[in-house]
């Protein structure tokens, strides 16, 4: 009771701040933004080379009306499609117009005239918000692209003639302009840091926060040592099982079929040694009650003790064994649990209880659209994803061409990630992860459903090659053809919990019935 007097003193503590905050004075509210950038943050192509660039305008209310203004150099680059207006002999392009949208992209195409360093930079920008014609954004980004040209420079000489006259007319004004914006930086700056009540208020809420947590983490864990250690699943969880089925003589069939073949052949002696041994593995989840918007919210509810949490079983007491040379496949409705027993055997996930017995130092797992970082080129982006898959510098400057090649991503490797298609993220992804050698143990996680059917055909070509190379192979996938024409053993899950094993007709037979009734 003590304990609960103690908290509740804290809460209201908290609260009281809360409302002090709410009643001193305001932070200062900054005008609209928006950001004018182009789509790589710099470029290197070779004299004579036809390329892209992606200009993108930025903002959070809509773009209405917009006038921008992009320079480069005419002796260097030469300019071919793409902006609205273009004054070729002075190197100045106009883009605008009037869309309404939170982002404009244009492609503009050069092609690169002369050897050496130049630059694509944004001169003026003028934003008008939404249907508006009197309020403006305010520009916060004016993007800029050095271009770096391999080749002969044929014109520094020209270059240099007009040095002297540019230096003596930009300087005043750049001297202006740099005024200009020392002053609206200054009117940017909130006032939120430079309260020193604001700041004692948020330090003493986090450590509320902090406490908070710390209790309700010591709560589940002496709640969790009054339990049992087996807990059923609830009853709206309860797994599906084939004896549910007894009154259907083919299913009763099926199953006398697989303890048939089991008998005869004697897999365990005659495979040895499981690689890959999965023991009682059970993956438990807790699930709140309910999501709180905001830290007040938060506090409320914990007051009121209305966040609870619900059980969910991924996977209840799953166990079989993979041995050296086999094609599992792993079939089963969505949220199953068969991408969660993936994650548990390649490591990235701990089983509640359970154990999984495995060298994965020789496991390798194939599962798209992790690793990306989306503000990043897609060039960039194979470097880091295939560090994170294990490759190395010098293997990726190896493949490099043969993943490119692969993606059908030539015209769009110096682009950002985010500004990419989802078919073009997951053909990238999918190029990275099959650049390599097959490991001796090769996980497949649903890698097979991407890009167009052209490109599946061709993914699914690449995958036979790795599966038939000698490798112990573990694969999800939906299609049944998939499973029937490359898997020697089938393994069936259903809502966490084994249903059948066996040869790979029996059991996708069998999931078929049960799938139609």
């Amino acid at each position: 009771m003590r304990v609960m007097k103690h908290r509740k003193r804290i809460i209201l503590f908290a609260l009281t701040l809360l409302v002090a905050m709410g009643m001193s004075r305001p932070m200062e509210v900054l005008a609209k933004e928006a950001t004018v950038t182009f789509g790589s943050n710099w470029y290197e192509k070779k004299s004579g080379e036809t390329f892209p660039v992606g200009v993108y305008i930025n903002s959070d209310n809509g773009v209405g009306e917009y006038q921008v203004t992009i320079k480069y150099n005419p002796l260097r680059l030469k300019y071919l499609e793409g902006a609205d207006e273009a004054d070729e002999e002075n190197g100045i392009l106009t883009l605008s117009g009037e869309r309404g949208e939170e982002q404009i992209k244009y492609w503009l195409k050069f092609t690169a005239l002369s050897g050496g360093d130049t630059t694509l930079t944004v001169d003026k920008a003028e934003i008008y918000v939404g249907n508006t014609e009197d309020e403006m954004y305010e520009i916060t980004a004016y993007g800029k692209a050095p271009i770096k040209v391999s080749g002969e420079d044929t014109v520094a000489e020209e270059e240099e003639e007009d040095t002297p006259d540019t230096q003596e007319t930009v300087t005043p004004q750049t001297r202006e302009n740099t005024s200009d914006d020392e002053q609206i930086e200054k009117r940017k700056k909130p006032n939120i840091f430079y309260n020193i009540y604001v700041v004692v208020i948020l330090a003493v809420i986090a450590m509320i926060v902090i406490v908070e947590l710390i209790i309700i983490a010591i709560r589940k864990l002496l709640g969790k040592n009054k339990k049992s250690k087996k807990q059923k699943p609830e009853e709206n969880y309860r797994p599906l099982k084939v004896s549910d089925l007894e009154d259907d003589a083919e299913i009763i069939d099926l199953r006398r079929e697989i303890q048939n073949i089991v008998q005869e052949r004697g897999i365990r002696k005659q495979l040895g040694e499981p690689v890959i041994k999965i023991e009682d593995v059970t993956m438990e989840f807790h699930l709140a009650s309910s999501n709180p918007s905001s830290l007040k919210e938060y506090l409320i509810q914990v007051a009121k003790r209305q966040i609870t949490y619900r059980k969910l079983y991924a996977l209840y007491h799953v166990s079989f064994n993979v041995y050296k040379g086999e094609v599992v496949g792993i079939i089963g409705t969505n949220g199953s649990g068969k991408s969660t027993l993936l994650k548990i055997v390649s490591g990235a996930l701990k089983p509640t209880s359970g154990n999984v017995e495995v060298d994965r130092k020789k496991v390798q797992l194939l599962t798209l659209g992790t690793g990306f970082d989306m503000e990043l080129t897609a060039k960039e982006n194979v470097y880091l994803n295939g560090s994170i898959i294990g490759y190395s510098r010098e293997f990726l400057d190896e493949h490099y061409d043969d993943i490119v090649e692969f993606a059908e991503l030539q015209d769009f490797m110096e682009e950002k990630v985010k500004n990419f298609s989802s078919g073009m993220v997951s053909r990238l992804g999918f190029a990275i992860a099959t650049a390599g050698d097959a490991a001796e143990i090769l996980i497949l996680d649903e890698v097979l459903s991407v890009g167009d059917e052209f490109f599946r055909q061709k993914s699914l070509r690449r995958i036979k090659e790795m599966i038939h190379g000698g490798s112990t192979v573990l694969m999800v996938s939906h299609g049944m053809d998939t499973i029937l024409d490359n898997c020697t053993k089938c393994v069936w899950i259903e809502k966490g919990k084994l249903q059948m094993m066996g040869e790979p007709k029996v059991v996708c037979e069998a999931y078929r019935k049960i799938k139609d009734t």
